[in-house]
């Protein structure tokens, strides 16, 4: 079988409890991918992208400024690797873990998501979960 990447997300609307999301992730991390490359039948991973895709509200960035260091050192790539993965372009080779801010309801040409390295330079869309999902059946997507 050729070799294939293996892209796990982990979709947070909030951070309630920062150790707890933190620790499951990890452990995700760590040991996600060989069981599963063995399920599918897959010799290695030529690629592992970790992201947790964060809503892209208020209630999210406030929390992501407010503990900075903790996520950049959960997640400390740029999110470039999966910008690649999201194209639908070719997926780079070896392991990243990225955080995205994600908006389930953007149009036209706004972004979907952002990558956490842009939090100084980004607004909400959102204020927190319940206003994201009037967004999305607002726009018929719920």
């Amino acid at each position: 079988m050729h070799s294939a990447g293996l892209l796990h997300i982990e979709n947070r609307t909030r951070f309630p409890d920062i150790q707890a999301a933190a620790g499951s992730f990890n452990a995700k991390r760590a040991y996600l991918a060989d069981p599963f490359a063995a399920r599918v039948g897959v010799k290695r991973w030529s690629s592992v992208t970790h992201v947790i895709a964060a809503l892209w509200s208020s209630e999210v960035l406030h929390t992501l400024r407010l503990r900075r260091a903790t996520f950049r050192a959960l997640c400390p790539d740029e999110s470039a690797g999966f910008a690649e993965w999201w194209a639908g372009g070719v997926v780079p080779r070896g392991s990243r873990t990225v955080l995205i801010l994600f908006d389930p309801a953007a149009t036209g040409r706004q972004r979907r998501c952002v990558g956490s390295e842009s939090l100084d330079g980004i607004r909400p869309r959102h204020r927190g979960y319940r206003e994201a999902v009037m967004a999305l059946r607002e726009r018929g997507l719920a």
